[in-house]
């Protein structure tokens, strides 16, 4: 199935807001010293980036970073410099587009994925803080603006596979042996999966586009489902509720769905996610201990960020799974 980037191309979205950015810039020096008047220039927000129309979506990223430059006062940055800034956000997201790859700033949950509250952040925001808020809301809509679109019933397929894929998951935290993690603490199941991570990261990057890799005892797929597992039973323990699968399986079927990799598996960031996890494992390991030693430390905020971390790892676990599975079904 052809994916469709939403109408808009990568090289069009940059081309679009760079000319936004450039027609946009004289006319936000004129208006920035007055907030009415830089309202008034911007147009509703949040109106504009929740638009189905991409176009609109890129044509404002291009005025609010030049409401910002303008804000941030001086002269302003050379073009090149622009396009360079502007490439590199729209890059960011182009990673998870095309490749499905991990997100390490974390997601939004989907019942904040609305672009609405953007606006917000600008009209509320002190006079001192306006040119950062101004960039924050352009490097978002840059990196999440452009998004893809799937037919609803290959993604309700994707599910499927995802879920089935997640009950083999399930499966390997009930039994013991090479496959299994029955009975493993935290401490050990974040060992086995920096483990896997590590086999996968070196697999990767050994391999070139489209290799299959070599047999062993534990194949690609199943070192993609432990460390999932692994993931999952952590967060699960950590906060304090029962393994809850769902959680991963959503995200990762939206990332396969909403990427090229459900049209091309090849495409899919494999040693990217597998370095994610590493690092978030790391975290994790290291916040754990942190937990056990200062046990009424406020860490709340710090262990909800790796918390995130543990997910977003768990649903690369998951869609590492589904592309092996795909190149074991071609």
């Amino acid at each position: 199935m052809r994916i469709a980037w939403a109408g808009m191309d990568f090289d069009t979205a940059r081309r679009l807001v760079f000319d936004s950015y450039v027609t946009a810039l004289p006319q936000a020096q004129v208006v920035v010293a007055d907030r009415a008047g830089l309202v008034e220039f911007l147009g509703d927000v949040d109106q504009q980036a929740g638009s189905m129309d991409m176009a609109v979506r890129m044509a404002l990223a291009g005025r609010v970073f030049a409401a910002s430059v303008a804000l941030a006062g001086g002269t302003p940055p050379p073009l090149e410099q622009v396009s360079a800034l502007i490439d590199a956000r729209l890059t960011y997201g182009r990673a998870q587009r095309e490749q499905a790859a991990p997100l390490a700033d974390g997601r939004l949950d989907p019942e904040d994925e609305a672009e609405s509250g953007l606006g917000e952040l600008i009209t509320e925001a002190d006079d001192d803080d306006l040119a950062e808020e101004c960039a924050t809301v352009a490097s978002y809509l840059l990196q999440f603006g452009l998004q893809a679109r799937a037919d609803i019933d290959a993604w309700l397929v994707v599910g499927e596979e995802v879920r089935d894929l997640a009950l083999e998951g399930q499966a390997a935290l009930d039994i013991t042996g090479a496959f299994g993690l029955a009975g493993e603490g935290p401490g050990a199941l974040l060992s086995r999966a920096a483990a896997n991570a590590r086999a996968l990261d070196a697999q990767a990057s050994a391999r070139t586009p489209g290799e299959r890799p070599t047999r062993t005892s534990i194949t690609t797929r199943e070192m993609w489902i432990q460390m999932a597992a692994a993931l999952v039973a952590v967060r699960a323990r950590w906060i304090g509720f029962q393994v809850d699968w769902n959680p991963a399986i959503a995200r990762a079927t939206e990332r396969i769905a909403s990427s090229q990799v459900m049209e091309d598996p090849n495409a899919f960031a494999a040693q990217a996610c597998a370095e994610h996890a590493l690092s978030v494992i790391l975290d994790a390991a290291t916040a754990w201990l942190d937990d056990a030693l200062s046990p009424n430390d406020p860490l709340e905020e710090a262990r909800e960020f790796i918390w995130e971390g543990l997910l977003e790892a768990a649903s690369s676990g998951l869609v590492g799974a589904w592309v092996e599975a795909q190149a074991d079904h071609a």
